[in-house]
């Protein structure tokens, strides 16, 4: 009997797990801070599932796209003067203007300072752009979605490209870019319709002068010559044997020269302003002076083009100390 009753107790032995003799129990009760925090993750995670869901609903279909370029080779070839309108600022807009001439081979910042060669690798690279296929999203061909776009002319970036006798060639109409970053708005001024192309375009969509032009303006100036006399103050000073140390020194400074923009305002009148010329062993001369404004910075004028340039006060000042060496020397 006794064997028995230990048998029926012992049918189903019961196994404690040592790990549960040291593990606090957890209660989740109904306002337990645990469940308020997992139920705002839950709303969090649906709220973001919902947004991910939202953006493929209004991305445009690609149905429609088409290859094309925004200009053909022969009308690249054709183009005299490019006419840029660029929003400088946005509420309330400003619009900067440039005007690129073409004078030969070369293309030109025209201004009331003066003509400013722009750099042919930059030139070069946007005519690429222009005429490199790409892939044309079509996405509206009503003008009143314009300003959803900021392609409207009171918000986009406005590019004309004329001929030498004026007309019209092209005009191209750039708007905001997409909510990625990578493909812009555009429509030209022959039709009503509004693409989304790539976003190549963006660094040339600005009037500043130092993306457009080379602003070390003497790089190449003493190449198969070199200075051969100096006139500033009351300082004339001829190249010799003592002195081609701080002439060679002048040489060098002035191929590494480089203007941090161009001046675009009338020309200074001042007697502060300082002038120099230099006589070159090719039988010509540079004549420049240098003016000084409130800002610390200073009005470089260059003979050769009747142009006008900012440089820093750093800048005048290392020019200086070239100067006054070889005037010392």
């Amino acid at each position: 009997m006794k064997n028995k009753t230990f048998a029926k107790n012992n049918r189903h032995p019961r196994v404690l797990n040592p790990l549960r003799l040291f593990t606090p129990r957890l209660s989740f009760r109904r306002n337990s801070p645990f469940k308020k925090e997992t139920k705002g993750m839950f709303i969090i995670l649906c709220m973001l599932l919902c947004c991910y869901a939202l953006s493929f609903l209004h991305r445009p279909s690609r149905a429609g796209v088409f290859s094309s370029s925004l200009m053909h080779e022969q009308d690249i070839r054709e183009v005299a003067e490019i006419r840029f309108s660029i929003p400088t600022r946005a509420e309330p807009v400003e619009m900067g203007e440039m005007t690129l001439i073409k004078d030969g081979a070369r293309f030109y910042l025209r201004t009331g300072n003066g003509s400013y060669p722009v750099r042919q690798e930059i030139i070069d690279r946007f005519f690429s752009l222009l005429g490199a296929g790409r892939s044309f999203l079509p996405i509206s061909a009503r003008p009143q979605d314009y300003p959803d776009y900021q392609i409207d002319d009171g918000h986009a970036s406005r590019i004309v490209f004329v001929r030498k006798d004026k007309t019209i060639l092209s005009e191209l109409f750039f708007g905001m870019t997409d909510a990625a970053g990578a493909g812009r708005y555009v429509r030209t001024g022959t039709s009503v319709k509004v693409f989304l192309i790539d976003n190549a375009f963006e660094p040339f969509l600005t009037v500043a002068a130092p993306f457009w032009l080379d602003l070390q303006i003497y790089a190449a100036l003493f190449r198969g010559t070199g200075i051969q006399g100096l006139e500033y103050g009351n300082h004339s000073v001829i190249r010799m044997e003592a002195n081609s140390d701080a002439f060679r020194a002048l040489e060098s400074f002035l191929e590494k020269f480089s203007c941090i923009d161009i001046y675009s305002a009338p020309p200074l009148q001042s007697p502060q302003t300082a002038r120099v010329r230099l006589a070159l062993g090719n039988g010509t001369e540079l004549r420049f002076s240098f003016t000084p404004l409130q800002s610390g910075d200073y009005v470089f004028f260059d003979s050769r083009n009747s142009n006008a340039y900012l440089i820093s006060g750093y800048t005048c000042e290392q020019l200086l100390r070239h100067i006054e060496a070889v005037c010392n020397s």
